[in-house]
C-alpha cells in the first residue's frame, strides 16, 4: 500500500545552506534557537524588509524582464517591485529611503542594460540542492543535503557561464577593499559552484553584482538660531536692490525626497565605477573541495550538538559565544534576551514559530520546524 504524500520516509532531511553555515560558525546557540527550534524575533521579523532586500526584490524583476526580451520594462517593473518591499505591509516607505532606492536602480539600469541584453539569461532566483558528499571516501550523508538559491546564471558574450550574486553594502567595494579580499574567500561562493553544476551547468565564475548605498544624506533646513544672512544691497543705477538671503551652505528648507533623489542620480553617474561593481570571483577545484571539508565537518558538528541537548533536554548542551553577541552592533544577537534570561523563548509575544526554517527556498526537500524543538 502506498503511504499518504505527507507521510516522511526515512531518516529527515535537513538543508544545509550559507546563511545556516554562517550562522553555525558564528555562534551554535544562536544557530540553535533559529535552526533547530525555528523561531525568530518578532521585531527582526518585520525589520527584515530592509533596504538591501527592496533592492534584492527590484533586481529580480529586472532581470525576469531582461530574460523575457523586454528591457524597455525593467526599469519601471524593477522600481515597483523595489517600492512594495521597502516597507511592512500596510505602512508607508520613508521617502528618503524610496528615493535612495530609486536612485540606484535608475543608475544600475543605465550603467548595465546594454551589457546585460548582451548577455543570455538562463536562470533568475533559482534554487538548488544536493548531496552532501564526503571529499575522499564520497560517502553521502543520509540526512543532510547542501541547499541555496542563486540570483541569476547568465551565459556571457564571450560563451562563459556566471554566477550573479547581489550584494547591497555601504562602504568600499572597490578593488583592494577590506571587502573585496573577503569575497575572494567567501564559502557561499563555493556552494553556488556546486549548486549550479548540480542543476545541470557548469560555472565558468561569479559575478559579484555589488551596488553601494550612497552616504549622501538629504539636507536639511538650517536652524533658525543658526542662520546667517548677508547684509541689504541698496539699489545703484545699474542693480536693484538686493534683499538679505542666507549665507551660501545654509537652508530655509529641508530637501525634498524629488531633489535628493536627483541630487543621488547625479552623485552616482559621476562615479559609477565607485557605487556599481562587478567583481569576478573564481574557485579552483582545490578550493572546492576545502569548502566541501567544511561542509562537511559543520554538519557532523551541528548532528552531534543536536544530539548532546536532546539526550540532555538542555539547551545549555549547546555551546555559546559571547564574542558574537554584539558582532554587527545596534542592539545585539535576536536571540540576547532568551541568554541572559531576560526573555523566555516561548514567549510568542517577543517570538514567533517557523513554518520552515528556509522559508527563502520555498524547500524542494521537506524541512519543517515541527519535528525541532
Amino acid at each position: 500500500m502506498n503511504a499518504p504524500a505527507h507521510t516522511r520516509i526515512g531518516p529527515r532531511v535537513h538543508l544545509l545552506t550559507s546563511s545556516r553555515l554562517t550562522t553555525w560558525q558564528r555562534c551554535p546557540r544562536a544557530h540553535h534557537y533559529r535552526y533547530e527550534a525555528g523561531i525568530v524575533s518578532v521585531d527582526r521579523q518585520s525589520a527584515a524588509l530592509t533596504f538591501g532586500t527592496a533592492v534584492h526584490k527590484g533586481l529580480e524583476s529586472w532581470w525576469l524582464t531582461i530574460q523575457a526580451g523586454d528591457p524597455g520594462r525593467a526599469l519601471e517593473g524593477a522600481l515597483e517591485a523595489a517600492e512594495g518591499s521597502l516597507a511592512p505591509p500596510g505602512t508607508e516607505a520613508d521617502p528618503y529611503d524610496l528615493a535612495r532606492l530609486t536612485a540606484l536602480l535608475c543608475a544600475y539600469d543605465a550603467r548595465w542594460q546594454s551589457w546585460a541584453c548582451g548577455t543570455e539569461v538562463l536562470a533568475v532566483e533559482k534554487a538548488f540542492e544536493y548531496e552532501l558528499a564526503n571529499p575522499v571516501s564520497g560517502m553521502t550523508a543520509a540526512a543532510w543535503r547542501v541547499a541555496g538559491k542563486i540570483d541569476a546564471l547568465l551565459r556571457l558574450a564571450d560563451g562563459r557561464v556566471a554566477i550573479l550574486e547581489h550584494k547591497t553594502r555601504a562602504g568600499d567595494a572597490g578593488a583592494g577593499s577590506d571587502y573585496r579580499r573577503r569575497l575572494t574567500l567567501d564559502p557561499q561562493i563555493s556552494t553556488y559552484f556546486d549548486g549550479v553544476r548540480a542543476l545541470g551547468w557548469d560555472a565558468d565564475l561569479c559575478i559579484y553584482d555589488v551596488l553601494v548605498k550612497p552616504a549622501i544624506k538629504p539636507l536639511l533646513a538650517t536652524p533658525v538660531e543658526s542662520r546667517k544672512y548677508t547684509q541689504t544691497k541698496p539699489a545703484t543705477k545699474t542693480k536693484p536692490a538686493e534683499e538679505p538671503r542666507l549665507y551660501a551652505g545654509q537652508r530655509e528648507t529641508d530637501e525634498s525626497p524629488e531633489e535628493y533623489r536627483d541630487r543621488l542620480v547625479q552623485a552616482i553617474g559621476s562615479d559609477p565605477d565607485r557605487y556599481l561593481v562587478h567583481a569576478e570571483i573564481v574557485r579552483t577545484e582545490s578550493e572546492r573541495e576545502s569548502h566541501q571539508w567544511s561542509l562537511w565537518h559543520t554538519a557532523r558538528q551541528i548532528t552531534e550538538t543536536r544530539t548532546a541537548a536532546l539526550r540532555a533536554g538542555d539547551v545549555r548542551a549547546v555551546p555559546q559565544n559571547s564574542h558574537a553577541c554584539f558582532a554587527f552592533g545596534g542592539s545585539g544577537c535576536e536571540y540576547l534576551s532568551i541568554c541572559e534570561g531576560t526573555a523566555s523563548a516561548r514567549d510568542e509575544s517577543r517570538f514567533t514559530k517557523l513554518t520552515t526554517v528556509h522559508p527563502e527556498l520555498e524547500c524542494t526537500t521537506e524541512n519543517t520546524t515541527e519535528e525541532n524543538h
